[in-house]
């Protein structure tokens, strides 16, 4: 632990070297929380925390937001107006870039950093990483199961969330069970509407498994790697792709969770058993919790965040037609997907279909540097 704390304090001071004012996005989750806790650490003074809420969180998360600001005892700025949805902040955040960054939140993260530079903070933290590095997920549970762990291994799946109301293993088998005995009188899949966007593309899924399969193996040959570590590495690559970002430079954004292979190489040499012991009490992300035990109360250690699931829905309540429309067509057309009216019609998605659809927005806006009428 006291090594892992080290990485943990390291990456988050290499991140505010040379910042005058620091900021952390504060969700209300575990990794946020650590990171502004350890950055009043380094930096001897509290970080200016920007919440983002605005239907975008729960009472519980809103809680613990504010739960963090008294106790590190900093100001606290609340974007509660979430801004009318656009498109703009994607298309710049995609302009000359090499591969598609961002996604369906960039406008609400450009006023964030809004907020945060025009109260001084020259760089914004984000506990981005936390995920990766320190949650359960199939490939750790793979590990435990290897390892002989059957009931942490179990323990590990039932923590996940396929959808707004249902457990990862609950999920799964509702999903199989209603599409073998009502196929008729079911909507299709997350994942059949996903391939139809895919186009010609969705023929290569099976090739893309193998390859994927293929890369993680040599991760794992080449290394030593646990299954967990080798996903882990492919996660964290680029974590400039999917992590906030302000579309306009007024400030930095950092990601220090995720940008230290340091920290990364710490965690890959702990073994699964210690990432989810089955015990009473709040069990996920345990390592980084007790990263938390050693700076912040339990009232929020030892809670667990859950949140909106279908934020997607919230961000566009009430737009009938997305902006941008014939921009996206004539992009997906250069890329060779296939944008169906199901597509344009996101708040009424299955929260499953979330991830699929806003990376599919981006590298639609990432395809339009093709488009010459740009």
């Amino acid at each position: 632990m006291d090594c892992l704390d080290q990485h943990v304090r390291e990456a988050v001071r290499a991140a505010v070297r040379g910042a005058t004012r620091v900021g952390v996005l504060a969700t209300g989750g575990l990794d946020s929380s650590v990171v502004a806790a350890v950055a009043a650490e380094v930096t001897g003074r509290p970080p200016l925390l920007v919440s983002i809420r605005g239907g975008l969180c729960g009472d519980l998360e809103s809680d613990l937001q504010n739960d963090l600001a008294s106790e590190l005892d900093g100001d606290h700025l609340i974007l509660d107006d979430i801004p009318p949805f656009t498109l703009d902040p994607l298309f710049r955040l995609n302009r000359g870039c090499d591969l598609p960054r961002g996604g369906v939140f960039s406008h609400v993260w450009d006023q964030a950093c809004a907020l945060a530079a025009d109260a001084g903070a020259d760089v914004l933290l984000t506990g981005e990483g936390g995920d990766e590095l320190f949650g359960a997920g199939p490939a750790l549970a793979a590990g435990l199961l290897a390892g002989g762990r059957l009931f942490a291994a179990a323990a590990v799946l039932g923590r996940g969330r396929r959808s707004d109301d249902a457990g990862y293993v609950s999920g799964l088998v509702r999903q199989l069970s209603s599409r073998a005995f009502l196929p008729a009188l079911t909507q299709p899949t997350g994942a059949e509407m996903a391939l139809r966007w895919r186009g010609t593309y969705a023929a290569d899924a099976p090739a893309a498994t193998v390859r994927r399969t293929a890369q993680l193996a040599r991760l794992r040959g080449a290394g030593g790697l646990s299954a967990a570590a080798a996903v882990r590495a492919v996660w964290l690559e680029r974590p400039d792709l999917h992590a906030a970002a302000d579309s306009e430079a007024r400030i930095s954004c950092r990601w220090p969770l995720a940008e230290s292979q340091a920290l990364a190489d710490c965690v890959d040499a702990i073994p699964p058993s210690s990432f989810a012991p089955v015990r009473v009490g709040c069990q996920d992300k345990h390592l980084l919790r007790l990263v938390a035990r050693r700076r912040l109360p339990a009232r929020i250690t030892e809670q667990r965040k859950v949140g909106v699931v279908n934020q997607i829905s919230v961000l566009l309540r009430g737009i009938e037609r997305l902006p941008h429309r014939d921009r996206l067509t004539a992009a997906a057309a250069w890329l060779g997907v296939t944008l169906d009216d199901a597509f344009w019609r996101p708040s009424v998605l299955p929260a499953e279909l979330g991830l699929d659809w806003t990376r599919l927005l981006a590298l639609c806006a990432w395809a339009d540097n093709a488009d010459d009428r740009r």
